[in-house]
């Protein structure tokens, strides 16, 4: 029969263990995400316009921190994202922390013409000092692939936005709540960049 002590062991080693298996299903996710995003470009090569799909997020949790541009033109969103994740890598590299799923969240402010951005990378469960948790619900979106330099994806929202409106969805469009995933996004040059884009649904 195992005494406190071996109990305590027992635990932390279980601990230990659910955190390598989170981090593993974090990386495989992503990796899936890159796969399946990759599809839908090869996909859609015989297509005159971009692949638009419906879809169910789930539920996540991200580390990052909350800023605000004074309006929605990609000058001015792109500037603050850019900003947030310089912040957060430096929080995350100190601590060490696993950096998978870069997420930025766009919540347009309803009285001016401000957005309220959120950056952070999923880690679920833990936490990153400096870096303050947020979670982003389950909800339906509308999502198409961007490949390219981020100075470009104003023609993935775009055509969102015209899905949107030629499928009755013109009531998310007043305000719209946008998700930007970076699928892939490493190093100074964007030019190669994979993003996958969400317009969030009622």
């Amino acid at each position: 029969m195992m005494n406190i002590g071996e109990f305590a062991r027992l635990g932390g080693m279980l601990r230990l263990r659910r955190a390598e298996l989170e981090r593993q299903v974090r990386h495989d996710r992503h990796i899936l995400d890159r796969v399946t995003a990759r599809l839908r470009l090869i996909e859609q090569e015989n297509h005159v316009n971009a692949q638009i799909t419906t879809k169910q997020t789930d539920t996540l949790t991200i580390v990052g921190l909350t800023a605000t541009a004074p309006d929605a033109s990609r000058q001015s969103t792109g500037a603050v994202v850019q900003s947030l994740f310089g912040q957060i890598i430096d929080h995350m590299e100190a601590a060490g922390a696993d950096r998978t799923t870069p997420i930025s969240h766009y919540v347009p402010d309803p009285d001016t013409p401000e957005v309220h951005i959120t950056a952070g990378y999923a880690v679920p469960n833990g936490s990153v000092p400096g870096l303050e948790p947020h979670t982003l619900p389950s909800t339906q979106v509308a999502s198409t692939i961007h490949q390219g330099p981020m100075a470009t994806i104003s023609t993935a929202y775009q055509a969102l936005a015209t899905w949107a409106t030629a499928n009755n969805h013109q009531h998310p469009l007043t305000s719209p709540t946008w998700r930007e995933h970076y699928l892939e996004a490493t190093g100074p040059d964007n030019s190669p960049w994979l993003v996958e884009l969400h317009l969030e649904l009622p």
